[in-house]
């Protein structure tokens, strides 16, 4: 949607950290708008997953936020537990495009291979830097069956 600069970082930095939660609605609608195509083509949404100890911290997970509201907007089916994460992760902020990629490897599973296979998945988060993340949930997807998988973010670096 959105160029990752100093206002979207600060919008988004308060959408997850300080409880604007309120802006998950918008940042939905806005990708709704501009990814009706992609959208009506999918089997169905799954948020980039947290884990559970980061989740307690959190209270909610901003992807979930996000993905819940795109699924109220263009009627795709979500999956909030399709996609889990394994293990606790070090903060990605401050590290190299290769320390992202190793710090994610073999935290993420599916949980229903059946419900993956031969299906188009949107993938949601909140915003692509090096592509890591989206990089390893996608490839587990694939890994487990899914057909296609198509990314949706509120932001990204350029």
């Amino acid at each position: 949607m959105f160029r990752y600069d100093d206002f979207t970082k600060k919008l988004i930095h308060d959408f997850k950290f300080n409880d604007k939660t309120g802006y998950a609605k918008s940042f939905a609608y806005m990708i709704y708008n501009q990814s009706k195509q992609l959208l009506k083509n999918a089997d169905f949404l799954i948020p980039v997953p947290m884990h559970k100890s980061r989740l307690q911290r959190r209270k909610y997970n901003h992807a979930t936020l996000i993905a819940r509201n795109l699924s109220k907007f263009s009627g795709v089916k979500l999956e909030v537990d399709a996609l889990i994460k394994l293990r606790p992760t070090s903060n990605q902020m401050g590290l190299s495009k290769l320390e992202r990629a190793r710090n994610l490897q073999g935290a993420f599973s599916v949980t229903d291979a059946l419900l993956i296979k031969d299906k188009l998945v949107i993938l949601v988060d909140d915003v692509l830097t090096t592509g890591a993340t989206a990089n390893e949930c996608a490839k587990i997807l694939k890994q487990y069956g899914a057909r296609k998988v198509i990314v949706l973010t509120v932001a990204r670096t350029y």
